[in-house]
């Protein structure tokens, strides 16, 4: 290399350190070329996440639910080539999942497995659907996310394999699938000896409607509105041994049914302390008439006796 052109390129390369510092740009890769570009150059927004299934703060009555969601980034254009790397999910603050299933605009629906972009690479707005299964009963979290990778240019500077990634909200559901359980409080299996007996039950999870069978009669309804427990007066039970058997409704149409409760209703007790208490009365009234017979009977004897020695005297 001759003198000269050292003593070009040196020149040219003092100009565009002396532009850097001038207009405060940076140097931010050499290989092929340099690319120049302001500091608040940045690359183009992250793409935006939108889910549309579950809907948040919502209960569903399967393990099996429906994932759709939508995913937005910046349009191709002469200066950004870029596209969606990867999509993932993230179930109950887990590490992220590869989403498999489909994925299309209003022009394309295919199965992400095999292309997600190819001619439909332009395009802004890519909507998926799939299914999160085997879920158990409880409150999960979800959150999607995307991955947009490529060269965004806008001339004189440029970005090359750029990667952004974007995240949507994180939305909370519930499962429930199974029925309310029942808890009766009372009436106990055990012995009463009144006539009005309380019916308490509590249940798991808001209930619909109750019914209850009494001595495998026909059931009778009640009404709950969603709420959680029951305080219900059955009045006048008749002697003998009765059952009780109950049934209850949560919102998703799930009919639990509580354990069958055997109890007794007996009034013997009273009735036996009146009939001792008469008795006693009774006693007390006649034991004057007793006093009175034995020594009436005492006398008669005595005086029957005394007639006898004095007839043998005389």
């Amino acid at each position: 290399m001759t003198i000269v052109k050292r003593a070009k390129l040196a020149l040219a390369l003092t100009l565009a350190l002396l532009f850097s510092a001038v207009t405060g740009a940076s140097t931010i890769r050499f290989g092929r070329a340099n690319w120049l570009f302001p500091t608040n150059q940045e690359p183009p927004d992250a793409p935006i996440l939108s889910i549309a299934k579950p809907l948040n703060d919502e209960t569903q009555a399967t393990s099996d639910v429906d994932l759709d969601f939508t995913v937005y980034v910046e349009g191709w254009n002469e200066y950004l080539h870029a596209n969606l790397s990867w999509v993932g999910y993230s179930l109950d603050e887990k590490p992220d999942v590869t989403f498999v299933g489909s994925y299309g605009t209003p022009r394309l629906l295919t199965d992400l497995r095999v292309s997600m972009f190819g001619s439909d690479a332009r395009a802004t707005e890519f909507h998926f659907s799939g299914k999160l299964t085997g879920l158990i009963d409880g409150i999960h979290s979800l959150k999607v996310s995307a991955l947009y990778v490529g060269d965004y240019s806008p001339a004189p500077y440029k970005i090359e394999n750029f990667s952004v990634v974007g995240c949507s909200q994180r939305i909370f559901f519930s499962i429930d699938t199974h029925p309310p359980e029942i808890s009766i409080l009372s009436p106990e299996s055990r012995t009463y000896n009144v006539t009005d007996i309380s019916l308490n039950v509590t249940f798991s999870e808001p209930v619909l409607w109750v019914r209850y069978s009494l001595d495998e009669k026909a059931n009778v309804t009640l009404n709950m509105n969603n709420t959680m427990s029951l305080n219900h007066s059955f009045t006048e039970f008749s002697e003998g041994r009765h059952n009780l058997t109950l049934y209850a409704c949560d919102r998703f149409g799930h009919t639990g049914v509580s354990d069958d409760i055997e109890f007794m209703v007996v009034q013997e007790t009273e009735t036996r302390s009146d009939s001792t208490g008469f008795s006693a009365m009774m006693l007390l009234a006649a034991s004057p008439v007793f006093v009175a017979f034995f020594v009436a009977s005492g006398l008669l004897v005595y005086f029957k006796k005394r007639k006898k020695e004095s007839s043998g005297n005389t």
